[in-house]
């Protein structure tokens, strides 16, 4: 219980920091009032999110994504202040070379061909400006993970796993990007997550009704996207 109000705590603070500058926004463009002294330190709500997601503030922690958030907000704060001189897209070159790394250290892995097969309890993949594909999830015991999609994607296959004390529990966190989640046929999917200027789309079929199996997917879709099939 503590967890759902954990979690509910923290989406009802960036609902209201979300309104409140949507608020600001319109009577600034209709030239109601001045908000520009207060919209300059909107980036905070990023700040703040990116910090619910680091210290796993309403749901698991989130350190690679959470920390990345954050950095992001903070340089937007900063600029928008005048503190910082250089803004963050200036530095998108950057993206060229975490590709190039991700490459480098790829290449020096077995390839997914190689790979019988993942299985152990959960599923934990991290995605930044790139395409995470890992091999299929046979796990007997599955218990949930975390998946991360910042600007990038990830192809998950769950279809050789069973869950062994449901409900399994996956904590999403998208941003910008997608994720491809494939379920066994007996699963039953449960979404709580939520969804901001993006969609979960389901396309699982119906599992039998004496099916146990059930898979609930939480944390936040923004601005990205999730896909269930079978």
């Amino acid at each position: 219980m503590a967890t759902r109000v954990s979690e509910s705590s923290a989406r009802t603070v960036i609902a209201i920091a979300m309104i409140a500058l949507g608020a600001m926004w319109t009577l600034d463009s209709l030239n109601i009032m001045d908000a520009e002294p207060l919209l300059r330190w909107w980036p905070a709500v990023i700040v703040i999110f990116g910090l619910t997601r680091l210290l796993g503030i309403g749901g698991r922690p989130h350190v690679g994504g959470g920390a990345i958030i954050t950095l992001i907000g903070a340089w937007m704060l900063g600029s928008n202040l005048d503190l910082i001189h250089v803004g963050i897209w200036d530095l998108w070159p950057l993206a060229l070379v975490a590709i190039g790394v991700t490459m480098i250290v790829r290449s020096r892995r077995p390839s997914t061909a190689e790979v019988v097969g993942d299985t152990s309890g959960e599923i934990n993949k991290f995605a930044f400006w790139s395409g995470v594909r890992p091999p299929v999830h046979s796990s007997q015991e599955f218990r949930g993970g975390e998946l991360t999609a910042i600007m990038g994607g990830i192809e998950t296959n769950l279809r050789g796993s069973r869950i062994a004390n449901p409900p399994a529990v996956i904590d999403l966190l998208v941003i910008w990007g997608g994720v491809d989640l494939k379920v066994p046929e007996d699963w039953r999917v449960v979404v709580e997550a939520t969804v901001v200027m993006g969609g979960i789309d389901s396309k699982i079929k119906a599992p039998p009704p004496d099916s146990t199996q059930t898979l609930v997917l939480r944390g936040m879709v923004l601005m990205g996207g999730v896909e269930i099939k079978n």
